[in-house]
C-alpha cells in the first residue's frame, strides 16, 4: 500500500493505491501556509479513507512543485510512517530521458505526467498539464522526452490583467458564452479563453512535429475538464495522472521494496 502526493501551487492531491491501482483519492486546495500539523492531519485522513494507517503503508512518494513543501513533507511522512519518503526528481533512474539540460531542474509534476502517460497509452504521447500553469510535454515513439512549453493558466492569465493594468478589472476566467465580448469583463474572459485553447492548440501542433504525428494527447490538471468539454482539445482526460506517475516512479526506484536506511516504527529488532 503506497500513499502518494501531487503538490502544485493551488491544490494537493493525497491518493492510496494497492497493487498500483488507485483504491483512495481526495484532493483540496492547498493553504497558503501549511505546517506539520496540517500535513500530518491530511495524511492520517487519506489512509482513513482507504481503511489503514499510516503505519501501515509499504511507501510514500511525492511529487512537488513547492520548495517549502519539499522540505518539510518527507520528515513528516518519516515520522508517520517509519519509511524514507521518495521524492520525485529528474536526476532519478526513471527509464526516461528528459530533455533538460538539468534534469533535476524539470518539473516533478511534470515527470511523473510523463511516465503515466507512456506506461498507460504508449508512445508517442503529448501530456497537456492545465492547472496554475499550463504544461506541455511530448514523449517520442522511443520513449524519450523531446522537451516541453510552460504558459500561463487561464486564472493567471486572469489575474494578470487586473493587477498589471489600470483600467482592467480583476476577473475570475469561465467559458466564454460567445466568441467576442460585447463588455470589459466578458471581453477579459474570451480572450483568456480562446488565448489558452489557440495556444494548447498551436503548442500541440508543434510538439508533434518533434514527438510524432500519431501522438495521443492527455489532459490533465484542474483546468483540463472545462477545455475538454468546450474544446475537444484532447484524446483522452486523465484527472489523476501525477499521481499514478508518482506511483510509477517509486516501483521503478525502489522496486517495491522499502529503503533499507527505515524501520517501521514498532516492527520488532
Amino acid at each position: 500500500m503506497i500513499l502518494a502526493f501531487d503538490i502544485g501551487n493551488t491544490n494537493v492531491a493525497a491518493g492510496i493505491f494497492v497493487r498500483g491501482q488507485l483504491v483512495s483519492h481526495r484532493k483540496m486546495r492547498r493553504p497558503p501556509v501549511a505546517g506539520r500539523r496540517w500535513w500530518k492531519e491530511l495524511t492520517v485522513q487519506a489512509c482513513a479513507e482507504a481503511g489503514t494507517v499510516p503505519a501501515n503503508l509499504g511507501g510514500c512518494v511525492i511529487s512537488s512543485v513547492v520548495p517549502p513543501v519539499s522540505r518539510l513533507l518527507p520528515g513528516v511522512l518519516r515520522k508517520l510512517t517509519g519509511t524514507d519518503p521518495l521524492l520525485v526528481k529528474g536526476s532519478l533512474p526513471l527509464g526516461m530521458a528528459f530533455a533538460y539540460d538539468d534534469p533535476a531542474r524539470l518539473g516533478a509534476d511534470r515527470i511523473c505526467a510523463m511516465l503515466a502517460a507512456v506506461k498507460k497509452y504508449g508512445a508517442p504521447v503529448i501530456v497537456v498539464d492545465c492547472g496554475t500553469a499550463i504544461t506541455l510535454d511530448g514523449v517520442s515513439r522511443r520513449r524519450k522526452h523531446v522537451g516541453g512549453m510552460i504558459a500561463p493558466g487561464m486564472a493567471m492569465s486572469a489575474a494578470a490583467l487586473g493587477r498589471s493594468t489600470a483600467a482592467l478589472p480583476a476577473a475570475e476566467w469561465s467559458v466564454p458564452l460567445r466568441p467576442a465580448g460585447t463588455d470589459t469583463l466578458s471581453g477579459i474572459r474570451s480572450g483568456v479563453w480562446f488565448g489558452a485553447v489557440g495556444g494548447i492548440r498551436e503548442i500541440v501542433s508543434r510538439l508533434k512535429a518533434v514527438a510524432g504525428k500519431s501522438a495521443t494527447v492527455i489532459g490533465t490538471g484542474g483546468d483540463a475538464p472545462a477545455l475538454m468539454k468546450s474544446a475537444a482539445l484532447f484524446d483522452v482526460l486523465d484527472p489523476t495522472l501525477v499521481l499514478e506517475g508518482a506511483v510509477t516512479a517509486w516501483q521503478t526506484v525502489r522496486g517495491g521494496k522499502k529503503s533499507p536506511t527505515s524501520r517501521r516504527r514498532g516492527a520488532k529488532r
